[in-house]
């Protein structure tokens, strides 16, 4: 958190997230945080380095459907902490059909968090430390 804070104030970049991220509801991730910008941006930070993916894809290969549902509800926690609520949304999806199975359907929404998530990642990434 403190090498971005000393690049960029913590409400620039909260402002540029607004028109770079619009699938992140910021008021409801400031909420979360009592409308502390930097504890927030302290918290998205902490999300985007969630090693999720990693989680994910070693549970799916050891067909590990318990230790796969508990790892998707954390994220899904996490991802609406932050605001990130069509993620939260899709992890809560995902949630439930690894409650039974690591089934296809699962393998192909398993895709679509990564994608949205790589994005996210990506491009808070660039404003907090460009």
């Amino acid at each position: 958190m403190d090498n971005y804070v000393t690049e960029k104030a913590a409400i620039e970049i909260i402002r540029e997230m607004i028109g770079k991220l619009p699938e992140i509801n910021i008021d409801k991730g400031l909420a979360t945080c009592v409308d502390d910008e930097e504890f927030y941006i302290e918290l998205f930070t902490d999300f985007v380095n969630l090693d999720i993916k990693e989680q994910l894809v070693r549970f799916m290969n050891a067909d590990d459907h318990d230790n796969y549902c508990i790892r998707i509800h954390g994220f899904k926690n996490n991802a609406y902490s932050v605001g990130a609520t069509a993620l939260g949304d899709l992890s809560y999806e995902m949630e439930r059909i690894s409650r039974e199975a690591l089934t296809e359907e699962l393998k192909n929404l398993q895709t679509s968090l990564f994608e949205q998530f790589d994005r996210i990642c990506l491009i808070f990434n660039q404003i907090a430390q460009g």
